[in-house]
């Protein structure tokens, strides 16, 4: 399986992940998207799960469950880009149980934000409250080994057979709300794609849920994707391995 492989359906040409992808490329080179499209292999499954206190604007602590498979763990880190390991935004302690908690730094050094105007693009029905502030969304907590080599990620969320939801952190250095919604159909890839936002995001960190569902109706593809604060049950930490 393709790390970075969190929502197993592939990649959509229109998705939010795909368009987050191309957006922040221009500031930050390439983001590892939660799709598939990632160079890496696993085993081809997830390797386990686990439980922690991640609904917080001031820390992430997890716990991963068959922790011995990851026990070349030494060191987690927060990415802003997921392609640059040295683009590190915090790193933290890998306990050999499985356990973890990284402090979110306030305020995000500046290298790390890009402008919301450029992050969204031209999503037309989508409304941002304030197209200048700086912003951060992180999806996975990166585990490196005792090299300083990526080992493995963890994301909290749930996987189903076509609906797919993370909890996420976003960071933006002044308030911004951004709400609306987005469509799209592709013919080229027979796709009907929509993302719809509800936020209210305030200076420092906000958690953040993302949720996408993939379904067919008449042979099109149809692709919705929701960005909100409403909290889900049932999320996990998935763990993977970057081998």
């Amino acid at each position: 399986m393709d790390a970075g492989n969190h929502f197993k359906n592939g990649e959509s040409s229109k998705s939010l992940m795909s368009r987050r992808h191309f957006l922040v490329a221009a500031c930050f080179a390439l983001l590892a998207v939660f799709f598939v499209g990632c160079s890496k292999d696993d085993d081809g499954g997830d390797d386990g799960g686990g439980t922690g206190n991640v609904g917080s604007n001031t820390q992430i602590t997890g716990k991963i469950e068959n922790a011995s498979q990851f026990s070349d763990v030494k060191k987690v880190k927060l990415l802003a880009d997921s392609d640059d390991e040295n683009d590190v935004v915090v790193e933290a302690d890998f306990k050999s149980d499985g356990a973890f908690t990284v402090n979110l730094p306030k305020p995000v050094a500046a290298k790390h934000l890009v402008r919301v105007g450029e992050y969204m693009g031209d999503m037309t029905g989508v409304t941002v409250s304030n197209n200048n502030a700086k912003v951060l969304w992180i999806f996975e907590v990166w585990g490196f080994d005792a090299s300083n080599e990526r080992v493995a990620y963890f994301w909290f969320g749930k996987e189903n057979s076509n609906t797919n939801t993370a909890l996420c952190w976003f960071y933006t250095d002044s308030n911004v709300t951004i709400s609306g919604t987005y469509t799209d159909i592709d013919e080229e890839y027979d796709e009907d794609y929509s993302a719809t936002f509800a936020l209210d995001l305030k200076t420092g960190w906000n958690v953040v849920y993302y949720t996408s569902t993939r379904t067919t109706q008449d042979g099109r593809h149809l692709i919705r994707e929701e960005v909100n604060h409403k909290a889900v049950s049932g999320l996990k930490w998935i763990a993977e391995s970057w081998k």
